[in-house]
Order: structure tokens, then sequence, then C-alpha cells
């Protein structure tokens, strides 16, 4: 007869205190270490579900501590987050991330360790949105500018870590001068060749009235033939000629 251990499914042992208001976050959290210790079988679909919610517990909670250990522990045994729990997750992530501004890389290097845990790629563009709604902007553009220089970062965020969205969001926000800052910054060869990017710092340029600035971008794009498929671009350069024609005297328009 056989001595061998049986440790029980998560399902089958603590599953029902994790659901279990009563109990505090921090002591299912070491339910759960406890019942890991004991080298268990492969997660079913309940003990995943039940990790997932009990994740969403401690971030709701504003625990990240916990929510921290809870992903190292999931990371290790190979068990992955609900979709929903690392939407979430990535958002308090991001604002985790803004209160130690200058450890940015590094928090994004943990991010890309326990991608067992979280996602394959780093959702760079909903924390973007979190950090700029919130007022976190110079945390969000220096969170972009890690992502394009740190080469432990590049394999696992999306094109030019995904900048439309950084800029969709500051324009959205009224943060134009900063995307003109990034228009200016070492990376602005790499970035012409996103449109919206290209527009959005037009935007910045005909809002100050610097409307020959709005051409030099134009003529820096034709030159480059990039073809800017965008009625709001159009009108940008339209609008630019105009006042150029007006002030110079002397005509730029092209046929409308």
């Amino acid at each position: 007869m056989s001595t061998e251990k049986i440790v029980p499914s998560l399902g089958e042992g603590v599953i029902d205190s994790l659901h279990d208001n009563s109990i505090s976050s921090v002591k299912k959290l070491e339910m759960v270490q406890t019942y890991f210790a004991q080298a268990p079988p492969t997660p079913d679909q309940n003990d995943l579900y039940a990790l997932s919610i009990l994740l969403e517990e401690q971030l709701a909670s504003r625990d990240m501590t916990s929510a921290l250990v809870m992903v190292e522990l999931m990371n290790t045994h190979k068990i992955p987050a609900g979709k929903r729990t690392v939407d979430l997750f990535s958002r308090m992530y991001a604002r985790h991330l803004a209160d130690n501004p200058t450890k940015i890389s590094d928090g994004l290097a943990w991010y890309v360790e326990h991608r067992h845990a979280l996602v394959p790629t780093i959702p760079v563009a909903d924390m973007y949105v979190e950090l700029v709604s919130r007022g976190h902007v110079s945390v969000a553009v220096s969170l972009w500018e890690v992502c394009m220089e740190d080469p432990r970062l590049t394999c696992f965020v999306p094109h030019l870590a995904a900048v439309d969205v950084l800029v969709r969001e500051l324009t959205r926000y009224e943060q134009l001068e900063t995307v003109l800052a990034l228009a200016r910054s070492k990376y602005q060869d790499q970035l012409w060749d996103d449109a919206f990017f290209a527009t959005s710092v037009m935007e910045g340029f005909s809002d100050r009235r610097e409307h020959h600035e709005v051409l030099k971008v134009h003529e820096k794009l034709t030159a480059r033939n990039i073809v800017v498929d965008s009625r709001r671009y159009q009108v940008l350069v339209r609008k630019a000629q105009v006042y150029m024609e007006h002030r110079t005297g002397t005509s730029t328009l092209a046929p409308w």
C-alpha cells in the first residue's frame, strides 16, 4: 500500500476560505502559501479561478505588498491569472511604479520576469492610460523612454512602445507641450512614421500658432515619402498654408 502523501486540490481544500469575506487577504495568502509548500498537483480550473479572485481582492484593497507576493507565487507554479485580473493588476502596478519613478526600469523588468502569471508582453498601453488620467504625465513619458532604451524590455513591448496610445492620452488631457517634447527627443526620427504622432505634433504647433512649424513637419514627412491619410492632418496643413500665404504674400497652397 502506497504511503505517498496525497495533497488535495486547492478547490477541495481552502477554496471556500478564499471566498470568505470575514478572513483577511493576508490570512488567505498565508493559507495559499501553506498549500503550495506541500508540493500539490497541477492546479485545476477551480484553483485558477480562486487564486485570481484572491489577487483581485488584494488589489482592490490596495494591498500591493500581498499582491506582489501572490504574483510571485503564481509565477513560480506557472499559474496564469485571468484577463480581468491582469487588467486590474496592470493598472495598479502602474500606480506602484509612479510611487518610485526612479525604479521604473527594474519594475518593468520584474513584470517581464513574472509573465507566466501575467501576460507575455508588458501592457504599457493600459499603464499609459492609468498614469496620464491620474496626472502622472512625467511618469508615463519616463515609462515609454525606458521601454524604448532598456534592452531587457524591447522584446516585450509593442512597436515603438505603443507611442500612439501615449500620445492619444496626452492629447486627450491637453498635454500638447509634452507631445512636442517627444518630437524633440532622441527618438524623433523613429516616431515620424506614426501618423497619429505626427498629426498630434502638428496640432500642438497649430495651437501655439507656429504654423511654419506645422509646414516643417509636413515637409519632413513628404521628404520621407510618408503619406498621412487623415482629414485632420490635411486641415492642419491647409490652415498653416493659408496663414503663411497671408503673412508672406506667397502662395504655397495645393489644390484642396
